[in-house]
């Protein structure tokens, strides 16, 4: 046993979902690929639930092995005892999702989710928590290699279209058990921590529940950059990470708030201004330094030989 997973949490499954039959396709592009990359997460908070987003990401320990974790905002579990996810399994051809079941996974901020040291994220090491039940599943983890570095972000644009891909207001194809992808555009240079913090500022339509929401760069047919126009070039980082989003009261005082929801079977409209703060993918390092270090595990930053990534 790794040290310091068994007292990490418990989980429970759960039976299949009982709903409409869903549609079975073999994701083969890249955005197909991406909408298995992220999860719907209902936290239990009191009397009433609140939910987020979360992603799974998965970086290297060695050449040939991999620890797939589920990233979020600290700020979408703080509070909260446990969390609920509905993640695809595998069909018969392992190249296919099959139906989804739902997990229950009794965890708490710093018991279980293992924190950042000074951004808003946190991760759960997924696979160590439901062993042989994590290869039934059927996911697309991210892998370092698309996770944008300093150097890689020196080379965008200024002004770069961005994909956000989460569950605002908690909406999601509950079929098919997918996300909704949202597109936007950066509005602050990428390369500059904007106000000194590892954040940059996006015009996209953030909501409620899109906390932990991972954010991309994706070109395909061409992109432009610092040095000009690619017109054959196919491009595809993760940026960052949604954490807040600014709307303005009846008032019309400006309000920056976190960007989950609560699920009271009502809630109050804002009137949003498309303005999001997004802590940027470099900082997901200091997030597996931080788990790697917990769980007794080496770092590793050299080549990889395994399917990690898209």
């Amino acid at each position: 046993m790794i040290r310091g997973i068994s007292a990490l949490a418990s989980c429970a499954v759960l039976a299949p979902d009982r709903r409409a039959r869903a549609l079975q396709l073999a994701p083969k592009t890249l955005s197909q690929q991406i909408l298995y990359s992220t999860t719907r997460i209902v936290a239990t908070e009191g009397k009433y639930n609140s939910s987020g987003t979360g992603f799974f990401f998965a970086p290297p320990t060695s050449e040939t092995q991999v620890v797939p974790l589920l990233v979020t905002n600290q700020h979408v579990v703080r509070g909260t005892t446990g969390v609920t996810l509905s993640l695809h399994t595998k069909d018969n051809d392992s190249s296919m999702p099959g139906s989804s079941r739902s997990f229950t996974i009794n965890a708490a901020l710093g018991s279980g989710w293992i924190p950042h040291p000074s951004a808003d994220l946190c991760a759960l090491p997924i696979r160590l928590l439901l062993g042989d039940e994590y290869e039934q599943l059927f996911l697309r983890p991210i892998g370092l290699d698309l996770v944008a570095s300093n150097r890689q972000l020196a080379d965008f644009d200024a002004v770069e279209d961005v994909l956000m891909v989460g569950y605002p207001v908690s909406f999601w194809d509950e079929v098919n058990n997918l996300p909704v992808v949202r597109k936007g555009i950066t509005a602050s240079d990428p390369a500059v921590d904007f106000d000194g913090k590892p954040e940059t500022i996006l015009d996209i339509s953030v909501y409620p529940g899109s906390s932990g929401s991972p954010v991309f760069v994706f070109d395909k047919g061409g992109y432009v950059d610092k040095d000009g126009f690619h017109p054959k070039g196919l491009r595809s980082f993760l940026i960052g990470i949604i954490s807040e989003w600014q709307y303005v009261t009846p008032r019309g005082t400006v309000i920056l708030q976190e960007a989950q929801t609560t699920l009271k079977g009502q809630f109050q409209v804002q009137l949003g201004i498309n303005i999001a703060r997004m802590i940027k993918a470099r900082e997901l390092l200091g997030l597996r330094d931080t788990v790697f270090s917990q769980l007794g595990l080496p770092t590793y930053d050299g080549p990889i030989y395994s399917s990690v990534s898209f």
